[in-house]
């Protein structure tokens, strides 16, 4: 009962970036940050609805859930180079090797067991680059107050949600092994993360809103 209520409430989570871009659709069509935030977010509404109603109705989402992964990386990763703006080389070629693998894998290869891989390999790169965009924070190179930056809650939502990830992923794929009710035992972190997640993009989405 505990994790079906969790679910619910994770599937909806997207709405609380969804509602106030929809209330005030003129400040956020004019921020890119803002229209990629409710790119997102409608993204993950849209799939998590429809994954709650495949595990309800016994469907099978696999090709869907790599469809979505794969543009869920791409918005994630244009989030990343509106944030670090400043010009990293390293960082933009590894950014245009991920789309560029991620595509691959999707469209070119039939080994589906890559995408996974591929998904947890992103997952730590995003993680890593947060911490990075944190140093940047600390180092002045965003002034004000950094609670009163929407990027901030934007890079601290992604540290959240994929440093979960990672951790959740790798235990997915290496350890579980099929073992259901263990996979059930872990999965409420990631639920709990993607929460957390929208609850911070949340307020950097009213953040962008208010100027």
């Amino acid at each position: 009962m505990f994790i079906e209520v969790l679910t619910i409430f994770s599937v909806l989570i997207p709405l609380v970036v969804i509602i106030p871009s929809i209330a005030y659709p003129k400040k956020v069509g004019r921020s890119f940050m803002g229209a990629a935030l409710f790119i997102l977010s409608l993204n993950s509404l849209a799939f998590d609805s429809f994954s709650y109603l495949c595990h309800i109705y016994s469907w099978n989402n696999s090709m869907l859930n790599e469809f979505y992964s794969l543009f869920a990386i791409l918005l994630v990763l244009l989030i990343l180079k509106i944030l670090n703006g400043r010009k990293r080389i390293l960082l933009n070629l590894i950014r245009l090797s991920f789309v560029l693998l991620a595509f691959l894998t999707y469209i070119v290869f039939t080994d589906r067991n890559l995408f996974p891989i591929i998904y947890i390999t992103f997952s730590i790169f995003v993680f890593f680059e947060c911490i990075i965009l944190y140093n940047d924070f600390l180092n002045g190179h965003i002034s004000e107050s950094i609670i009163r930056k929407p990027e901030f809650w934007v890079v601290s939502g992604l540290f959240v949600f994929y440093g979960f990830s990672i951790f959740v992923s790798l235990f997915e794929k290496y350890i579980i092994e099929g073992n259901l009710e263990l996979y059930m035992a872990i999965w409420p972190i990631q639920l709990i993360a993607n929460i957390i997640q929208f609850a911070l993009l949340s307020i950097a989405q009213c953040q962008i809103i208010k100027k």
